[in-house]
């Protein structure tokens, strides 16, 4: 299995590994150094654009577009932080752990990355903040001008 090719990337750091990281795994802290990223663990901070052992210093990106020709990608589909497999990515959300949405497939082999940390989850089925009761929406001072609901559609308050 080879490793993906990264075909463009944004803006770069550096990062000291604390394990073993491929080119193109998702990668997060773990309180000491980078480790590949899986979802039960906590989010995907980067991509690893370069490969190493623990102590090893790579490139690491938020953006970027792979090629991953053993990749089984759904074009148009989004892809996950793998709950199975540490530093891959999933084509289906994963049952436990962080939903974090880092891309989607542009065909069957090639993706964008754009990993965002941050206070708001975006998915297919529901844009929602991060943590129960965490985010306003709109301030008093930057306010929504317009809210437009389907026929039937419920607003809850406290869950209800």
């Amino acid at each position: 299995m080879a490793d993906p090719a990264i075909l463009w990337h944004g803006p770069t750091i550096d990062v000291t590994l604390n394990g073993a990281v491929r080119r193109g795994q998702t990668i997060r802290h773990d309180g000491t150094n980078y480790v590949a990223a899986d979802a039960d663990d906590g989010e995907a901070e980067f991509i690893a654009l370069g490969q190493g052992l623990s102590g090893a210093i790579i490139g690491a990106t938020q953006q970027a577009e792979i090629e991953d020709l053993d990749a089984p990608f759904t074009a148009g589909g989004e892809l996950f932080t793998s709950a199975a497999t540490a530093g891959a990515l999933a084509t289906s959300a994963p049952a436990t752990g962080s939903l974090q949405v880092i891309g989607h497939a542009v065909s069957t082999s090639k993706a964008m990355i754009n990993i965002r940390k941050g206070e708001w989850e975006q998915t297919v089925l529901a844009f929602s903040p991060r943590a129960n009761d965490g985010q306003a929406l709109g301030t008093g001072s930057l306010m929504w001008s317009d809210l437009f609901l389907a026929s039937g559609a419920v607003i809850n308050f406290n869950n209800g």
